[in-house]
């Protein structure tokens, strides 16, 4: 019983969020958690003047980031290179050490 009401909440959310217009159709759902991802990371990346120490490894990182938002405008734009689900992964694996930099400097803080 647990399970059908979860999962009726979760079909009810997921239809709210279609009809205010996030995605057209059901396949866009992991585009849709992509840009939100980026759009964190790009955050982060801001509001912390220097996340990392060594300039060097700051500018791989920088060059990770462009290429995985150009890789996700073509993917989204123009050309389906990879699937959505490959793309969040990706996303998430370039945007977690910003977050954990993020969390350490905000631990240090207090």
């Amino acid at each position: 019983m647990k399970g059908m009401v979860l999962e009726y909440v979760l079909l009810d959310l997921d239809m709210q969020l279609f009809q205010l217009g996030f995605f057209y159709n059901k396949n866009e759902r992991g585009e849709t958690m992509t840009f939100l991802v980026l759009m964190a990371g790009l955050f982060l990346l801001i509001y912390m003047k220097e996340p990392f120490s060594k300039k060097m490894y700051g500018y791989v990182y920088l060059a990770f980031y462009l290429m995985v938002l150009a890789l996700y405008i073509i993917n989204t734009t123009f050309v389906n290179l990879i699937s959505s689900k490959l793309l969040l992964i990706i996303t998430v694996i370039v945007i977690s050490p910003l977050f954990i930099s993020f969390l350490k400097s905000s631990n240090e803080s207090r």
